[in-house]
């Protein structure tokens, strides 16, 4: 097996070997297909990324036969494996992470420009996974404007790869059946992943723990190969034809049945994951393996896999950054056209001159050299800021995109009777001489619109009471199973904090109440977030509709009965925040961005219902879209006034733009 690739997405293993299977390499260009196929068409391959399980599970099987092997002949060196691994890794790798950090520098903003230099940075050291784990959160940006996101499943290969071999060649040492060791180790992180999957969903994506059971899968199948040969013979004999068959059938359904509002990976990933390994074990005479992975042409892409993966996503995310929404399908096409390109030159003349040189431990030397120098430059790119004084790229003069949601940070809601709410969930602006308060109840959009609040409460000696809490919904009994701020299970997780701040406002008495929600990103239409009621189970989009269309209209009734009260309808959620930049000769890219009309309406439909359920309460609306919005699209700039901070929320000029109809319709409402 000494002919075997390293790594599941590495390049492609020494034909001349007698135990090579070109069949494995076919099943490596379904996984890579899979991939790019999902991120350049995600309508047409909704479950394209378990192709990155796939790899998981070749990486196992291939990488545990080669150790296995060599423990078994008294022939494994850490140095020589390592070497290998190197050799093989690094040429492509150094070729794209250097290609990526250049074109950043001519294209990218100062903020943008940084975070590719972590990202750098953390590619060459193989921590990707951990860095991107770090970094998600509410405030995170956009997955499709990361050029290196995808180095995540290369980090927790490289991980596995440090441990593995060691835990491994221990095992060996101490005569100890590396099976049984692999098998708990296996379930242990399948129990973790299955678990994490709804409590911490960014962790269990990210994180080795809850991904090691997939590689090993694969680990766990060497082991077999080597010391029950016989028994896996006889399955590949006797059942080889249906095995391949049942784990293509397996990876189909995968593809068309998972999509990105899976809760994944989870117990989903056992699809992709028995898939493979069936596939693996029919061995290379099954119906599957031989008339379809085995063909010359599947088998040329399982070859240039390794760095078709590395070069398509950074082609596809910078279509997203330059055009400030999803590349049209015909740059998607050059894209992959493109990648296809580079991936036989990067194989064709990097790999396999690296492979075939007759100076590997000079050549070795010279590659960890380069990959801590590229990482370096990443890093200083990241301590520097993103290095502003580029003149390459210069930022067009716009109004200010962040909004700021907690400019008194230090103040707390004045006690109302005996309530006080939590600490962290409440800001007030009051100015010197009161004469009405206005308590305003929502998640982060309630902040973003505060710069009118607070002009008006000005103007009228009107105190602002601000409750918010980042992506939690003003709805009486919601919960929130899963999480992007892990704050945010204090209050959307235990059901009580919401009748805390109902107990709250009872007290207060204000005179008015306005409730703002981004409401059409928690309905099912987008599925970006999931609810459910305190008697819910899994959360999925029936019970996310459930809580929009019976628990907001109880809730907005519930305060009406409070004192007046006004909500606000649905904000327009961009397919990506609005950037502008002059990218050097290329011309100017404006920071503009926009949605279909009739996609706003059909994500807004259940929160317009619901309100309107609500009006006979004598709940007041204001419909903040009215702005942006006409028959046909929603635009983030309109008459030269740029609305959206982000894909979620209103800059501070934007939100001075809605003044006066909000200043009319409080007026109106305390009137009533």
């Amino acid at each position: 097996m000494q002919g075997f690739v390293n790594s599941s997405m590495s390049t492609a293993p020494d034909l001349l070997s007698p135990k090579y299977r070109p069949d494995i390499d076919g099943l490596r260009a379904i996984a890579v297909l899979s991939v790019v196929g999902f991120h350049a068409f995600p309508a047409r391959v909704p479950g394209g990324f378990v192709g990155v399980d796939i790899f998981f599970v070749i990486s196992g099987f291939l990488i545990s036969t080669i150790i296995l092997e060599n423990l078994e002949h008294g022939k494994f060196c850490f140095i020589e494996f390592y070497a290998r691994r190197i050799r093989r890794i690094f040429p492509a790798l150094l070729l794209v992470l250097a290609t990526t950090l250049a074109f950043g520098w001519m294209v990218l903003l100062a903020g943008e420009f940084r975070q590719l230099g972590e990202h750098v940075a953390a590619g060459a050291a193989f921590i990707s996974n951990l860095v991107l784990w770090r970094e998600s959160g509410y405030f995170d940006i956009d997955a499709e404007t990361k050029p290196l996101l995808h180095l995540w499943s290369l980090g927790i290969e490289e991980q596995y790869y440090i441990i593995w071999p060691l835990l491994l060649w221990l095992c060996a040492k101490a005569q100890f059946k590396a099976f049984w060791m692999a098998l708990a180790i296996c379930l242990l992180s399948f129990v973790l992943n299955s678990r994490g999957v709804v409590t911490n969903p960014v962790e269990t994506f990210y994180s080795p723990l809850t991904r090691l059971w997939e590689l090993l899968a694969g680990s766990i199948l060497a082991w077999a190969r080597i010391q029950n040969a016989a028994l896996i013979d006889r399955f590949a004999e006797k059942l080889g034809h249906a095995g391949s068959l049942a784990g293509f059938v397996l990876i189909a359904g995968a593809i068309v049945l998972i999509d990105r509002r899976t809760a994944f990976p989870g117990w989903w990933a056992a699809l992709p994951v028995l898939g493979a390994m069936l596939i693996i074990a029919a061995g290379p005479r099954a119906l599957i393996n031989n008339a379809v992975l085995a063909r010359p042409f599947v088998v040329l892409i399982g070859l240039i896999s390794f760095p078709l993966y590395l070069w398509h996503w950074p082609l596809l995310s910078f279509g997203y950054i330059l055009k400030n929404e999803s590349p049209s399908r015909t740059y998607r096409i050059f894209a992959v056209m493109a990648a296809m390109i580079l991936a036989w030159g990067t194989y064709r003349l990097i790999e396999q001159r690296v492979r075939k040189s007759a100076h590997g431990d000079r050549l070795t030397a010279i590659l960890v050299g380069l990959m801590i120098a590229n990482g370096a430059v990443g890093y200083l790119v990241y301590l520097q800021n993103g290095i502003p004084s580029r003149r390459v790229v210069v930022e067009n003069p716009v109004p200010e995109y962040s909004f700021d949601m907690d400019s008194n940070p230090a103040a707390d809601c004045p006690i109302a009777g005996n309530e006080r709410l939590p600490t962290g969930l409440c800001t007030q602006y009051t100015p010197p001489i009161l004469t009405k308060t206005i308590a305003i109840w929502g998640d982060s959009s309630a902040g973003a619109w505060l710069p009118a609040f607070r002009d008006i409460g000005k103007r009228h000696d009107y105190a602002i009471i601000n409750i918010m809490h980042l992506s939690c919904p003003p709805i009486l009994d919601v919960r929130k199973p899963r999480f992007d701020v892990p704050e945010a299970k204090k209050y959307c997780n235990d059901g009580q904090t919401q009748y805390e701040i109902l107990r709250y406002l009872r007290a207060l008495h204000p005179d008015l109440i306005v409730v703002i929600g981004a409401w059409n990103s928690y309905s099912p239409q987008t599925n970006r977030e999931h609810l459910t009621d305190q008697d819910g189970g899994i959360a999925d989009s029936v019970s996310t509709q459930r809580v929009i269309s019976e628990k907001l209209p109880q809730t907005l009734k519930e305060l009406a009965s409070i004192g007046t009260t006004v909500v606000f309808e649905s904000w327009p959620i961009m397919p990506t925040t609005p950037k502008a930049r002059v990218v050097g000769s290329l011309g100017l890219v404006p920071a503009q961005v926009s949605v279909k009309r009739n996609e706003f309406d059909a994500e807004s439909q259940l929160a317009r219902i619901a309100i309107e359920r609500a009006r006979s309460a004598g709940i007041h609306s204001i419909d903040p879209s009215s702005l942006i919005c006409n028959t046909t699209l929603c635009e983030s700039v309109v008459n030269g006034v740029h609305y959206h901070a982000d894909r979620y929320h209103v800059t501070p000029v934007g939100a001075m733009q809605l003044r006066p109809t909000l200043e009319q319709t409080i007026t109106r409402a305390l009137a009533d």
